[in-house]
């Protein structure tokens, strides 16, 4: 006897039929009830939502799934990629440092960012976290770094790519599948260069725990997220308000605002919203 597996209320018997009805929507891609967190009920469980244009210029409900992140490495549609070091890093190092030599910074979704080359070469220890393989293997390539790679122990199809000649390592896998055990200790810094805006909503929490337990007693995560309008665009990036930021985290830690700057671009303009700001935070521990 065999069971079909229901995701998030769908039956696979109907997907052809839910398929056709998508295409449809193609042109006319907006539905009348009101999505909740951008699409994402925050146990998890996704409602009927409505179906806008995402940054990649497809018609979606704002669910992003590993799958659809290596599609969008395979197809080159990385234009999230920064080719210049992060000007809010620039910024915010020294506050991040507080004025130790040598630190372990942590860079999660890191993607190829080329802050991590900036941060190894200023002196210090970088971890990254990339689901996407091919990503990692551009950074490796591109900047010219010499790598091994092994399995990471207890993580399925997990990779650790890692220097031989540089401190710096990329662990291959699925963010919510490491642990301050996996990455063989905490972290002075964690740089979020937008990884928590990019996750999906209900993800938030899984977010945060891994987070905190990764950042040393005394560690300084800098974080950049968006405000961002969601009338006609899906998403990522998702939307993050200030009071979402001090409800996710200040049970544990200081929230310090930093920055908040209008950052709309052309890019953000094809994606039909009315406002992009870029919003910045200093947390610690209490």
């Amino acid at each position: 006897m065999s069971t079909a597996v229901i995701r998030n209320g769908v039956d696979p018997s109907k997907t052809m039929s839910n398929n056709a009805k998508r295409r449809k929507m193609e042109e006319k891609y907006a539905i009348s009830k009101k999505p909740s967190e951008n699409g994402h009920k925050t146990n998890g469980e996704k409602e009927c939502v409505l179906l806008r244009k995402n940054q990649f210029g497809d018609v979606s409900d704002g669910f992003m799934s590993n799958g659809d992140w290596k599609k969008r490495w395979d197809n080159k549609q990385t234009k999230f990629h920064k080719e210049v070091y992060h000007d809010i890093l620039l910024s915010y190092y020294d506050a991040m440092v507080n004025n130790k030599t040598k630190c372990r910074f942590f860079v999660p979704l890191c993607g190829k960012s080329v802050d991590m080359k900036w941060l190894l070469d200023k002196g210090h220890s970088v971890v990254g976290c990339e689901l996407v393989e091919l990503g990692v293997q551009q950074f490796f390539r591109e900047q010219d770094i010499e790598y091994t790679v092994e399995e990471i122990p207890n993580i399925t199809n997990g990779k650790l790519y890692k220097g031989v000649k540089d401190d710096i390592c990329i662990y291959t896998c699925d963010f919510f599948k490491i642990n301050s055990a996996t990455t063989g200790g905490k972290f002075d810094c964690i740089w979020d260069r937008g990884s928590l805006a990019a996750i999906n909503p209900s993800d938030r929490n899984r977010y945060h725990d891994v987070i905190l337990d990764l950042l040393e007693e005394d560690g300084r995560y800098l974080l950049d997220v968006f405000e961002v309008d969601h009338k006609e665009f899906a998403g990522p990036p998702n939307n993050f308000l200030k009071e979402d930021i001090h409800k996710l985290f200040e049970e544990k830690c200081n929230v310090e605002d930093l920055k908040r700057r209008n950052a709309m671009t052309k890019w953000q303009k094809q994606w039909n919203v009315d406002y992009f700001y870029e919003c910045v935070y200093m947390l610690t521990f209490k």
